[in-house]
């Protein structure tokens, strides 16, 4: 059997905060773009939990529930090195580590076993130390959730179970408990404990649907049958659901050194008002189809499906992708293409958005190695060459030392607080 650990660390971004900045250690804070726009809430703090604040909540919801909520802008910098030397501590434990973002990591502890203890006890025992350790070596405000159990899906559950600071072990069914006074619990009694949207892999739309279908607990969802599941959320998605209900997910854990290409890269914002202004947008996509070209190329990764996203004044929200023919990593192709499915909401012969945008993202997809094959769209190669000497010298002199006319009057677009796989692209 078997045994995975998945270590979350709790309001990480907001903790590498208040861990750096004291006087903020106990006050509800939140970390976002340029706290004078329009923007998001990138973490909450624990505090600011408290009072409903919630990660992805705008800035002026976020004031409302908590009227003391201090805003401090994001600083990746400080978050990837901390998320580093994190990974490092691991790693004196076992190469045996999967990275799920800048604050998780699953690491297989199976062969971890100390003195003749059983892996169960020896990973308790672990997850015990590796607390400590991060309280001591990276910051005394700084912790974690820990789950561990017999698989990735079950073991990040279990993180989920206790916040902050806690440690849950999930064990098969029918199998002796765990000797521990830390909090643990079979498969069927961690799933029956758990919401629904606490499953890694049930996300907003998918937990409407299941509601629709009188589906409201794990319990429920395990009554049902995979053709019935199969036939309401196709058969992948219904395969998924199906052995999500009983606890069953993927062990598979690479090493650390594993360099798993990205299935996509991509960049959003929010706009420091509404507007319907089509040009406007236009050049907010250029410019975001820019920086997601940027780190294309420093990755090497062409791409062949262009998603763009929109959020509009009310929330409400809409989408669309376009695929081609050949793989491009041009950011001119790709603002070419998220532009024309901007246009589908216009008003016919107009240029003028039938509703207000709040948001936009754009999103690029099945991505492999870069050739040297040029886009179908690119009638001369001199755009291609313009393009590549252009991401160059920002490259060598720093972003912006060279972008198009239409961008330059566009207000400083926020860092991206989701990207940070880009740190060194």
């Amino acid at each position: 059997m078997k045994i995975i650990m998945h270590i979350d660390m709790n309001s990480f971004f907001a903790t590498c905060e208040q861990q750096a900045q004291p006087h903020l250690r106990g006050k509800p804070i939140g970390v976002s773009g340029d706290p004078r726009s329009r923007t998001i809430v990138s973490a909450a703090s624990i505090e600011a939990k408290k009072f409903g604040v919630k990660t992805g909540m705008a800035i002026y919801e976020a004031r409302k529930l908590c009227p003391d909520i201090q805003f401090i802008r994001c600083d990746p910098d400080k978050y990837w090195n901390i998320s580093q030397r994190l990974v490092a501590l691991y790693q004196s434990y076992t190469e045996a580590i999967e990275v799920f973002s800048i604050d998780e990591c699953f690491i297989d502890i199976t062969n971890l076993r100390r003195d003749g203890v059983n892996p169960v006890s020896t990973g308790i025992k672990i997850a015990q130390e590796i607390k400590q350790r991060i309280r001591k070596e990276i910051g005394a405000y700084i912790s974690c959730s820990i789950g561990i159990a017999p698989n990735k899906l079950m073991a990040k559950l279990g993180s989920e179970m206790k916040k902050p600071d806690g440690l849950t072990i999930i064990y098969p069914n029918n199998t002796q408990p765990p000797e521990t006074t830390e909090d643990a619990f079979s498969v069927t009694e961690a799933l029956n404990r758990s919401e629904l949207q606490d499953m890694c892999g049930i996300g907003r739309r998918t937990y409407k649907k299941l509601l629709l279908l009188n589906i409201q607990s794990f319990k429920d969802l395990h009554a049902c049958s995979k053709l019935f599941l199969q036939t309401h959320f196709g058969k992948h998605q219904g395969t998924t659901l199906h052995a999500m209900a009983r606890g069953i997910g993927s062990t598979h854990i690479g090493h650390i050194d594993d360099k798993t290409p990205p299935k996509s890269m991509g960049h959003a914002i929010t706009l420091n008002k509404d507007t319907s202004d089509l040009l406007y947008c236009k050049a907010v996509i250029l410019k975001l189809s820019l920086r997601v070209s940027k780190r294309m190329r420093n990755k090497k990764m062409q791409g062949r499906t262009v998603n763009l996203y929109i959020r509009f004044h009310d929330f409400s929200g809409a989408g669309g992708r376009v695929t081609i023919n050949k793989k491009t990593n041009n950011g001119h192709t790709i603002s070419y293409l998220a532009q024309d499915l901007l246009c589908e909401h216009t008003f016919a012969g107009k240029e003028t958005l039938r509703k207000s945008i709040r948001l936009l993202s754009v999103t690029v997809s099945n991505l492999s190695p870069e050739d040297n094959q040029i886009s179908l769209l690119e009638t001369e190669e001199n755009k291609t060459k313009a393009h590549t000497a252009m991401h160059e010298i920002n490259k060598k002199f720093g972003d912006n030392t060279i972008e198009p006319l239409s961008t330059i009057n566009l207000e400083d677009m926020p860092p991206d607080v989701n990207g940070f796989s880009k740190r060194n692209e």
